[in-house]
């Protein structure tokens, strides 16, 4: 009988008796026996002999996958001395094993039955397939199931959707509903809640969309009963007298497709939008060289099909090859890339190829860019990364996700609520708001945003019924990961980072929009989606993508006892991943994820990380509550600020984890006149200078008039980040008599600075950048390399809050 590879993943991750995943580097000893007498014969999953049966626990604490002795699927484990615990294959090994024993054994029966009932009763997916298209049913609520449809090549371009034929919209259907009454047809009773049909996500290039479900839309549709064309015409081109448009469809013996004319400015094309104005003669190419008339109408803005190629589909269950019927899991992974056409390529290509409809010979037309999507579903949730590898210069839109309005039972409404967002458009998204009052689109843009660094990145929405009772809602937001981080963001979508329409109330994030991208950059952001039972005052999320793992908590109300239940996150580190109104513990212990929120509105997302942090300090020196620490340790000396009034002065600091402060500390050696202004601004890890949109805090200020450690009370506490920031301080008020502060010894700084394109800075002691007239409170600021100082750091301390 053939080996077993295992542990399984749900017991790989080793825990410390404190209940920290931090075993990395640790032995243990394997077994075949309870009682921990006989050595367990087992290999590497490669096959090689384990000395001594003793292996070492990774750097992400897990155990390594093994292949259990023959005929085995348990073995028994000790780490480090401690009690043996049963360590089981994985369980996908099991069954299948299973079934090839009852293929061969038939007294095997009632066994195989008993595991695949019990597989089937700890998956959380059931997935039905046939061909392209399949059906996801999981757990809603108590007495409800959700039913999230797929298929892996519908709509107008053949590509992956979240609908298909047999079930427009996600629904949900009564847990005892049998699975014959939803697969192959659904049958049974079902509510549609979401209307999914044009959620995949394509590009814009600022004067169309183009990709998932949508061709370019420059096309014009000429009515003309009787046109007379033929296949033989396809490519040729029309003149209208002022233009000259391709001839790319013929749609059916009275309707005509045209390529409207494409422009090239600074190396971008544009695909031209006016439809013909007048009666359309023949230039070259055709066949059947007479005008067509438009008397019968022109359609203009009508989307070009096919606009892409190339696609190809993969879809796994829990990393497995799903095949045809019905089967268990834990999440059905679907994995998509295809090629987006150059709009000059497309014309150009038919206009090559006179007589042969371009859509026969798109391998022929060169990319605008590549797609790479990757649908990561578990129960209720969608997890969505993008990758777009751009091959032509062009304006970029992307947002990796977008969500049509959630279906209103009659009579009801539609509420909203925006994390990190005030008023836009005339709607409070500070609470829920409700959509019937929009006037117009929404851009949710940068006046709106409660943080200068933080873009908006995710929404609540509920729909209620006519009693105002909450029925359903959806959580959806962009991970801070890759370009979805806020610093990428800022930059790659500067005009806004959101937009909801108006006529349809649909949601679309931005992670880039009218960005210039040039052939060999690529952009890639990760999206979440989450159906939600309610209530619609609290939504507490765990968001996989698949490498980590992460906690969405956002609340229209406060509470000062929230708890999060997070058995499988039990030991990690909590690492804030921007701006929070959320108190959160430190680490997910077992009683869940403990978190406060003291005001509302209430959001914050945090990481749940089991690595150790990139730059390891002494353990402990910033997690005691209360307690004040130093950024950085050393010698200390005093600097005058004389000549250096309203200049802002910013130095790098570190800090291995995150850490929530209520006192910022700074000393005055000797006296001055005005006050001293202090904060903190994010890094721009794409340059590693300071993040210009605005602060992290504004610490306020301290009088420089009298000497002394002068502290400043910092409410609310402010979440100093994991990595690198930038400390800035600033002598402001009044210009007479620059303040001496104390500051670190001179001495070498840790880690590389920015210096530009010029090389000239590197002779002096550059310890940070400098920005002048800063007057008054910290916001917006620009910062060059060219702007480096030689001021050395102030000596800071904090305390923990």
């Amino acid at each position: 009988m053939a080996r077993l590879i295992g542990p399984d993943e749900s017991v790989r991750l080793v825990y410390l008796p404190d209940g920290r995943a931090r075993a990395q580097g640790l032995t243990a000893t394997l077994y075949a026996d309870q009682s921990g007498t006989m050595l367990a014969d087992v290999l590497t999953e490669a096959g090689a002999p384990i000395a001594g049966s003793q292996v070492t626990i990774d750097a992400y604490s897990k155990l390594p996958l093994i292949q259990y002795p023959d005929g085995v699927d348990v073995v028994y484990a000790t780490v480090n001395g401690g009690p043996l615990v049963p360590l089981y294959a994985r369980l996908d090994d099991r069954v299948d094993q299973l079934g090839q024993t009852v293929a061969g054994v038939a007294t095997d029966v009632a066994d195989a039955a008993t595991a695949a009932t019990a597989a089937t009763a700890t998956a959380a997916l059931t997935v039905f397939r046939s061909g392209s298209t399949l059906l996801v049913r999981s757990r809603f609520d108590s007495t409800r199931d959700i039913l999230m449809p797929l298929h892996t090549g519908g709509g107008a371009e053949s590509m992956v959707q979240l609908v298909h034929a047999g079930l427009a919209s996600v629904a949900l259907t009564e847990r005892t509903t049998p699975d014959a009454q939803v697969w192959p047809t659904v049958a049974a009773p079902t509510t549609a809640i979401h209307d999914t049909s044009d959620d995949n996500c394509p590009l814009n290039v600022a004067w169309s969309y183009v990709g998932a479900n949508h061709g370019y839309s420059a096309g014009s549709q000429v009515t003309r009963t009787g046109h007379g064309k033929t296949t033989a015409d396809l490519g040729s081109q029309w003149s209208d007298g002022t233009r000259t448009y391709t001839l790319l469809q013929i749609v059916d013996a009275n309707r005509l497709l045209f390529g409207n004319p494409y422009t090239v400015a600074s190396g971008i094309v544009t695909g031209g939008s006016t439809a013909p104005a007048t009666t359309l003669t023949h230039v070259s190419g055709a066949a059947n060289t007479a005008s067509v008339p438009i008397t019968g109408g022109v359609a203009g803005l009508v989307q070009i099909h096919p606009s892409t190629y190339g696609q190809t589909v993969t879809v796994e269950l829990d990393g497995k090859a799903l095949p045809d019927g019905k089967a268990y899991g834990q999440v059905l992974t679907v994995t998509e890339t295809y090629l987006v056409a150059s709009y000059k390529g497309l014309i150009d290509a038919a206009q090559a190829n006179v007589g042969t409809p371009v859509a026969s010979i798109m391998s022929q037309v060169s990319p605008l860019a590549r797609v790479s999507n990757t649908y990561r579903i578990s129960p209720g949730q969608v997890v969505v990364a993008q990758r777009v590898s751009v091959l032509e210069k062009t304006y970029l839109g992307m947002g990796v996700t977008q969500a049509m309005a959630l279906t209103v039972p009659a009579g009801g409404s539609l509420k909203q609520f925006m994390a990190g967002v005030g008023v836009a458009g005339g709607l409070s998204f500070s609470t829920l708001a409700d959509l019937a009052s929009m006037s117009g689109n929404i851009d949710v843009t940068s006046a709106a945003y409660l943080s200068p660094v933080a873009p908006a990145a995710s929404m609540r929405q509920f729909a209620y019924n006519s009693g105002g009772a909450v029925q359903y809602g959806l959580a959806m937001g962009i991970l801070p990961v890759a370009d979805g981080h806020p610093t990428q963001r800022l930059k790659n979508a500067p005009a806004k980072s959101w937009f909801i329409s108006a006529a349809t109330k649909k949601n679309y994030p931005q992670v880039t929009w009218v960005k210039i991208a040039n052939p060999g950059e690529s952009y890639a952001g990760t999206a979440y989606r989450a159906y939600l039972a309610g209530p619609d005052t609290a939504t507490e999320l765990l968001v996989s993508d698949g490498t980590d793992t992460w906690a969405v908590i956002e609340r229209t109300t406060t509470t000062s006892e929230g708890r999060v239940q997070a058995p499988q996150l039990l030991g990690r580190t909590l690492v804030s991943a921007g701006p929070a109104t959320i108190a959160a513990a430190d680490r997910v212990t077992g009683e869940g994820i403990s978190y406060t929120a003291s005001a509302s509105p209430a959001y914050g997302v945090w990481r749940a990380a089991v690595d150790a942090p990139r730059l390891e300090t002494i353990p402990g020196a910033t997690s005691q509550v209360g307690s004040y620490f130093l950024v950085a340790q050393g010698a200390v000396a005093t600097s005058a600020l004389a000549g250096s009034f309203n200049i802002l002065y910013l130095h790098p600091m570190y800090l291995p984890e995150a850490v929530l402060v209520d006192r910022a500390c700074i000393e005055v050696t000797a006296v001055g006149t005005g006050v001293v202004r202090h904060g903190v601004y994010a890094n721009d890890p794409a340059t590693g200078l300071p993040a210009g949109a605005g602060p992290l805090a504004d610490f306020g200020t301290a009088d420089v008039t009298t000497t002394g450690i002068k502290e400043s009370t910092l409410s609310p506490a402010v979440l100093l980040p994991a990595g690198w920031h930038w400390y800035g301080w600033v002598w402001q008020g009044v210009n007479t008599t620059g303040p001496t502060m104390r500051t670190l010894g001179t001495g070498v700084g840790f880690g590389p600075l920015n210096l530009g394109t010029s090389v000239s800075l590197m002779s002096g002691a550059r310890l940070g950048y400098f920005v002048s007239s800063v007057a008054g409170p910290l916001g917006a600021i620009t910062v060059a390399p060219a702007s480096a100082h030689q001021l050395s750091a102030p000596r800071v301390a904090y305390r923990r809050a």
